[in-house]
């Protein structure tokens, strides 16, 4: 018999005029409840053999009731902990928890309990999108532990604002030369001695996170509505990606996620070293859940054809990693605010992440010109991006040296402040679409400017972006692109490092379950 624990917080409901956090939160409302009843709960949960959370608070004139489970298919059955010196084979993570808003059955929500705080996001499909941040995020000593605020209530100037058209004594725009920097320190050795010139690295010029005008070489496609149909049958675990082009049984990108020093410093700032670890974690995770919201429903396929078509792409994590000080193993590169983003970039890239599908790197400093990310992107025929392998590159200096272009960076900071998690989340995305094979979309069919907006790979998003349609979609242009990378995986023209995403072993489910719009598997109470 399932044990349900109830915890029912009665909130404060403000119902005066929007209050302003800052630049990035445009409205909030305090989550005033009682932390420590709170953490008594999950910890309660967490010692039941079938450990589902039930919270229920009002907030902007609403009744939410989330059913929560623990977020165990969000993390690889081995996943691994690396902390200073320290390694961790085992890692709790029972306060991360995953589900849904009840009532609306395609909902999904995450949710990580920190000491009494929470962190996540309750997506409703159709409706709106609210985010919880712990409260110290923002304030010191606010008498509230958490708030909550909707996502059309947040500012996405970060994503808004155009490059600088600043131009080199040759003409060309900066973010033109910043990519042929890049170019020219990642060209494969084998790529020199065949004599290939448009390698799969001269999409670099397209893989920066500021939404800047770049060119993209796809051929103009027509538009088409994605399926965003929700099963609601009595499934099993094996059921939960339907696709006829990606094997069941390797649909799952196994990432390895950091936090550099930086970072760390930032968070531990108000914490002790055991909080910050468990909310970095928590960060990471809601940055996967998010990742399994936008390319989890989203059928990426070739243009003029239907078929076939790869579905159900799958994140989990493999290894977190909290640098807390550089070392001979951490280069000074992850502690001082000295890199510019193609250099960062190129320092993550220089060690063998062949163990993982991707590496990315979260860190808190403000690149000049305001980028938030940078990541290589994949095309069929090389070894860029996603299952990147480890292997000699040449830069333009002659040097040859061992590098893992299978790698992305975020930075949390944007004009000296720490970021909404939303748009981490996007920038964050944004890359990893990168690093799966697409480049921005510039051409009239996949940068429509319909009243439905633009797409989450567009180059210069206009003042409505985050609150539009198709902002968290993928255009056609980039469906087309990342088909190709993931065919050229399948039939073997890429190295294929695509892993079951199934639960683990043990994780039963034994009454109605349903797929929620992430294509997370949850359980009817």
């Amino acid at each position: 018999m399932i044990l349900l624990i109830f915890l029912m917080i009665s909130l404060w409901v403000f119902t005066s005029d929007a209050e302003v956090l800052n630049d990035h939160i445009l409205d909030y409302q305090p989550l005033n409840y009682n932390p420590h009843q709170l953490t008594k709960t999950h910890e309660r949960a967490k010692q039941n053999t079938d450990p589902y959370l039930k919270w229920t608070f009002q907030a902007y004139g609403r009744t939410f009731n989330l059913h929560l489970k623990p977020a165990v298919s969000m993390f690889a059955p081995d996943h691994k902990l690396v902390m200073g010196d320290t390694r961790d084979d085992y890692v709790d993570t029972s306060h991360i928890y995953e589900g849904i808003l009840a009532g609306y059955p395609a909902s999904h929500v995450h949710m990580s309990v920190l000491d009494g705080s929470v962190l996540g996001f309750i997506n409703i499909p159709g409706d709106m999108m609210y985010h919880m941040e712990p409260s110290d995020k923002y304030f010191k000593n606010a008498p509230f532990p958490s708030i909550i605020y909707p996502e059309s209530k947040v500012n996405m100037e970060p994503f808004r604002r155009k490059k600088p058209t600043h131009k080199s004594n040759d003409g060309r725009s900066s973010i033109a030369t910043l990519y042929d920097k890049l170019r020219s320190v990642a060209r494969h050795v084998d790529d020199k001695a065949s004599g290939k010139t448009t390698d799969s690295h001269s999409k670099m010029n397209n893989s920066s996170t500021n939404y800047t005008g770049s060119t993209n070489n796809h051929l103009p496609i027509y538009r088409q509505k994605r399926d965003t149909k929700v099963e609601d049958e009595h499934i099993n675990a094996t059921n939960i990606v339907v696709s006829n082009a990606l094997p069941k049984d390797k649909n799952t990108c196994y990432m390895s996620l950091r936090a550099d020093k930086l970072l760390y410093q930032h968070i531990s700032e108000q914490k002790s070293e055991e909080e910050a670890k468990k909310f970095l974690l928590s960060m990471f995770a809601n940055h996967i859940s998010s990742l399994n919201c936008i390319f989890g429903p989203t059928k990426f396929k070739f243009r003029y054809q239907d078929t076939p078509y790869f579905s159900g792409i799958r994140f989990r994590l493999q290894q977190s990693t909290i640098i807390q000080e550089c070392n001979s193993k951490w280069p000074c590169g992850y502690c001082l605010n000295s890199l510019k983003e193609d250099e960062y970039l190129d320092l993550t890239s220089r060690e063998n992440h062949d163990d993982y599908c991707l590496v990315h790197t979260f860190t808190y400093r403000e690149f000049v010109g305001g980028e938030l990310g940078l990541a290589w992107t994949a095309e069929p025929d090389g070894t860029h991006g996603v299952c990147g392998v480890y292997s000699e590159v040449e830069d333009d200096k002659g040097e040859v040296m061992k590098k893992s272009l299978n790698t992305g960076i975020t930075t949390l900071l944007y004009q000296d402040k720490m970021v909404a998690s939303r748009v981490s989340q996007l920038t964050f995305a944004h890359e990893v679409a990168h690093n799966f094979g697409s480049a921005h979309d510039e051409t009239s069919f996949c940068a429509p400017h319909t009243k439905d907006g633009n797409y989450l790979m567009y180059g210069a998003a206009n003042d409505n972006f985050g609150r539009l349609h198709n902002n968290y979609k993928f255009s056609e242009c980039s469906k087309d692109s990342i088909a190709s990378v993931l065919q050229a995986i399948i039939k073997g023209k890429r190295h294929n490092c695509f892993k079951s995403g199934a639960p683990d072993p043990g994780f039963q489910v034994l009454v109605t379950s349903v797929i929620s719009l992430c294509g997370v598997l949850w359980t009817r109470f």
